[in-house]
């Protein structure tokens, strides 16, 4: 299933500009998506990406049925392509290997597109050698790259990409989707929501983390008090 930009809640202004590139068939070559961690960034690079690549595109992006949209599901379309770190760190070589790929005939008549994410922990040597292809992209080629910290990409990179801004919430909105998330899966008490929520600094990524936290650290004192062993209580 591929998300649409209307899944996106709390970026208003990121939805409505790429919104605006739909509707002009005007699309940057690079953009950047930037803000902090867990707020959906990465989420709507993804679903830019399947409206571009999606044979009948709505207002809202992808169709979720054509062809296209069926191998992005699928993670098998083969315009996609994506280049994230190992070891901590994205290597000039991932990114050669990435600029080679794109040099060669497209599989199909779609437009291609490529997410560095996260983009901000390419080496130097490699955001370098992105450069060029920034600079000269091959026809019908877009990339998206995603950064949780701006200033750790060069102004070179950050100059050639249309910026699109993510903004930490109020608690209130993180409270909203961390309650629209978890109707689809576990249950949370409305304390924990709205503790995670108030501690997590507008990223609804990062409440997730720390309701897994809290998950953990309840289950670990029932297990201790359900000890029958006195000494595990007293440890």
């Amino acid at each position: 299933m591929v998300d649409r930009l209307s899944s996106l809640r709390g970026q208003d202004r990121a939805v409505s500009l790429l919104r605006r590139y739909f509707e002009t068939g005007n699309v940057p070559a690079g953009l950047l998506f930037h803000g902090e961690e867990g707020t959906g960034k990465e989420k709507a690079a993804l679903a830019f990406l399947a409206g571009l690549l999606c044979r009948n595109r709505m207002e809202d992006g992808a169709c979720g049925e054509c062809p296209d949209c069926r191998l992005l599901s699928s993670g098998t379309h083969p315009n996609l392509l994506s280049i994230s770190p190992e070891n901590h760190f994205i290597q000039i070589a991932e990114v050669r290997r990435l600029k080679e790929e794109l040099s060669l005939k497209a599989f199909s008549d779609r437009p291609r597109a490529a997410l560095i994410c996260p983009a901000d922990r390419m080496t130097i040597q490699a955001a370098n050698a992105l450069l060029k292809t920034l600079e000269e992209p091959p026809p019908e080629t877009h990339l998206l790259l995603v950064a949780h910290r701006l200033s750790r990409l060069p102004p070179t990179i950050v100059s050639r990409c249309q910026k699109i801004p993510f903004r930490t919430m109020p608690d209130e909105t993180v409270e909203e989707i961390l309650g629209a998330l978890q109707a689809k899966g576990k249950r949370h008490s409305p304390a924990s929501l709205r503790a995670a929520a108030a501690c997590a600094g507008g990223s609804p990524g990062r409440a997730l983390l720390l309701l897994e936290e809290m998950e953990e650290g309840r289950k670990a004192w029932v297990g201790l008090f359900s000890s029958q062993d006195p000494q595990a209580v007293s440890s």
